[in-house]
């Protein structure tokens, strides 16, 4: 436009000024229709995006999201691009020759849901990576979504690629059971979410497997013990295997990280356990259960007993043997070979001269104790002695010797005599002094604890005088008792 300014006050129009040009503006571009093109597309593929012309745009200016490339098209109203990993924004702007540019037009691509929520939950996890012993029981995974309404999918795979190729194993939140079978190994599972049909960014969660030793092997030692006893109990080394884990029964002691343990056993049984370690990750125990031995029963209950000795002499009478068992025992007896098991306690023989063992134990909460042994000897006895020789009637304090033949076996004879009477002997023969009174005079034979039947001999004594001490009142002497003595 050209202009000229007019003096009024002259009424002409003459040219007083300067004369200058205004440009014509044509306004800013509207902004561009909608961005045609795909929204989830392939990555690494190449797509076209584009818009309808806008009025008086010379150019357009499109921006594509972080790593995608426009290969062609930039400043026209249609690209080409190759998609990069990531999602983002399309935008575009018209352009005219004035410098002005309209308001963008954007279109969001491959913006996929949000990686779901790994729960903490899960069990053993650390960061993303959950770890179990081998053959250990494994709980389920567990994701949350981010998003309400969405599809919790499961994958297992190398990288989030091959697993979707695979196909989903498992939907919802509780997801599947890793396998704790094999050890040494790692499983990768990935988990994504699906919003309104479009499926998400996987997250993953690492399983790790790591070996356990095998079961030790039988439990070697003791199945029954006394209280107090020290035991030694093993195991097999277990391949692999770093240490071992021992539990004792309450009450015991002993410690051990090797495959055999000492134990010092407790008043109580139980069960002896063992496993096998590597690292932090235990074999299945290995158990032994064992049972307190009781103590045998006391025998010294018995009638003359001295140790676990029972001396009778043939042909006694003997007593039933007897044994005492703690509260609720029950006592078991035994013939001489130990394994004859008898209805009860035994009365031994007498017949014959012997020495037989019997046993007895006791059994509490169904553990025999050790047989304690009774030995019971019948020694022989000294036949009876033969008719004891000597005078029958005699004066008070003559002196008179008796006597027996020797009894066979006999080591010892026992003289007894009438009251007041005086004289001691341990042979077949004795010498006394009579007293006032008769009596009986007896004598038993002895050999190891045993007596004859007893012998006895009936003796007088006569008030007369004996003037010449031969036993025989003077008033039954020729001569009256004198000097040489008469003979009967």
């Amino acid at each position: 436009y050209r202009v000229r300014v007019k003096d009024i006050s002259a009424n002409c129009a003459t040219d007083t000024g300067t004369k200058a040009i205004i440009n014509s503006f044509s306004g800013t571009p509207s902004q561009p229709g909608t961005i045609t093109g795909p929204v989830n597309p392939t990555i690494g593929s190449t797509v076209t995006y584009s818009i309808d012309t806008v009025a008086g745009a010379s150019s357009y200016t499109w921006t594509v999201p972080t790593g995608w490339n426009i290969t062609s098209g930039q400043n026209t109203k249609s690209i080409s691009v190759v998609v990069g990993s990531t999602g983002g924004t399309i935008t575009v702007k018209a352009n005219n020759n004035s410098g002005c540019s309209s308001a963008a037009r954007s279109l969001d691509v491959n913006k996929l849901p949000a990686k779901p929520i790994i729960d903490p939950a899960n069990s053993n996890i650390v960061g993303n990576t959950i770890t179990y012993c081998q053959g250990t029981v494994a709980t389920p995974l567990r994701a949350d979504s981010s998003v309400s309404g969405a599809m919790i999918r499961w994958y297992t795979g190398t990288d989030s690629t091959s697993a979707s190729n695979a196909g989903a194993i498992d939907t919802g939140s509780v997801g599947p059971i890793p396998s704790t079978a094999v050890g040494n190994t790692q499983t990768m599972y990935w988990v994504s979410q699906t919003v309104n049909g479009e499926e998400g960014i996987k997250a993953m969660i690492i399983v790790k497997i790591n070996p356990s030793p095998s079961q030790p092997n039988a439990i070697v030692g003791n199945t029954v013990v006394l209280a107090g006893s020290s035991q030694i109990y093993s195991v097999n080394a277990v391949p692999g295997a770093a240490s071992y884990t021992w539990t004792l029964p309450s009450g015991w002691s002993g410690t051990s990280t090797t495959n055999s343990i000492t134990a010092t056993v407790g008043t109580l049984g139980g069960t002896i356990k063992v496993k096998a370690n590597i690292g932090n990750c235990s074999s299945q125990e290995q158990t032994l259960t064992v049972n307190i031995k009781p103590s045998s029963p006391d025998i010294t209950s018995n009638t003359g007993i001295s140790g676990n000795m029972i001396m009778y002499c043939q042909g006694a009478t003997p007593n039933p043997l007897t044994a005492v068992g703690i509260s609720g025992s029950t006592l078991k007896w035994y013939d001489s070979d130990g394994t004859t098991v008898l209805a009860g306690a035994p009365t031994p023989s007498t017949e014959f001269v012997q020495i037989k063992t019997y046993y007895v134990s006791q059994i509490v909460n169904g553990v025999e104790s050790d047989k304690a042994a009774i030995n019971v000897r019948v020694n022989s006895a000294p036949s009876q002695p033969n008719p004891i020789q000597g005078d029958t009637l005699v004066t008070k304090g003559s002196s008179k010797t008796y006597r027996v033949s020797a009894v066979p076996g006999a080591t010892s004879y026992t003289w007894t005599l009438p009251n007041g009477w005086t004289g001691a002997s341990t042979t077949n023969s004795i010498t006394v002094v009579a007293d006032s009174v008769g009596g009986v005079i007896t004598v038993k034979a002895n050999s190891t604890n045993c007596s004859s039947p007893i012998q006895t001999l009936t003796v007088r004594v006569n008030t007369n005088n004996d003037a010449d001490g031969d036993g025989i009142p003077d008033s039954e002497e020729k001569g009256g008792g004198s000097t040489p003595k008469d003979s009967d």
